[in-house]
């Protein structure tokens, strides 16, 4: 009854349309736990504003939900952490799931350990990676989301130097960060990853969009070298594969 309550409040059944419990948007959360909250494709015009103000726009709501689980909007190891895996999640989807919107959820539990999730109703993982095969298979599509340089969506305008460009590492980075401070999810289409430390186990599951979740029951004492080693270590994977693509300046930034 108590899981039941707790996912009542945070507009879970809102969210798979039983009418029951709160409305998304109606939880206020509080400085531990972000209740389901919809996202909209910032409200930036890239041919007036620039691709600049579209990236600050996701910056600025990464980083004000961040707060809500690193516990302070002061600047922090845990709030650098939380803020930079918000952001990419949040940019994956509107950069590949061609939706404007999604639903984020946090909590920090008691124990110091976090989690996030984000979830989408897009046109999953096969369609953005492997829109001319014949035969679409979602557990490929899922291994190949998580290589470093693998991607089919190019920049969302010509952008020189590579600021701003879709790179193929921002999933490769997150999933490499949460299997090694926690483990993550990872699912779209008919297969689920998921991680920790060197494991990547794929399951069968059913879900028309995408989703991404983790838990760091850690963070790191500096997340910055932490983000360089694992760039240093993708782009070399990727150099070894024949992918010639580096990590975009966005990707990078911490």
């Amino acid at each position: 009854m108590q899981a039941h309550s707790y996912l009542m409040h945070l507009g879970f059944f809102d969210f798979i349309h039983i009418d029951e419990g709160r409305l998304i948007g109606e939880a206020k959360g509080s400085a531990r736990y972000l209740p389901i909250t919809h996202l909209a494709r910032p409200p930036v015009d890239l041919d007036t504003e620039g691709i600049t103000a579209w990236y600050d726009a996701i910056l600025e709501v990464s980083r004000s939900l961040a707060a809500v689980v690193a516990g302070s909007g002061d600047d922090s190891e845990e709030l650098r952490t939380y803020a930079y895996c918000m952001r990419e999640i949040i940019r994956n989807v509107f950069e590949h799931a061609q939706v404007d919107e999604c639903f984020i959820s946090g909590q920090r539990w008691a124990n110091g350990e976090v989690e996030i999730a984000i979830i989408d109703e897009g046109v999953g993982l096969t369609a953005t990676l492997m829109p001319d095969s014949e035969l679409p298979d979602d557990e490929q599509a899922i291994r190949m989301a998580v290589r470093p340089g693998v991607s089919r969506t190019g920049l969302l305008l010509k952008d020189e130097p590579n600021t701003y460009g879709n790179s193929g590492f921002g999933l490769f980075v997150l999933t490499e960060l949460a299997a090694n401070f926690g483990w993550f999810v990872f699912g779209s289409g008919s297969a689920q990853m998921t991680g920790q430390k060197h494991v990547r186990r794929v399951d069968s599951t059913s879900f028309q969009g995408t989703y991404f979740g983790l838990r760091l029951t850690v963070v790191p004492h500096s997340f910055s070298s932490v983000l360089d080693d694992i760039i240093q270590c993708g782009e070399k994977e990727a150099g070894i594969s024949g992918v010639s693509r580096r990590a975009s300046g966005m990707s990078r930034m911490s």
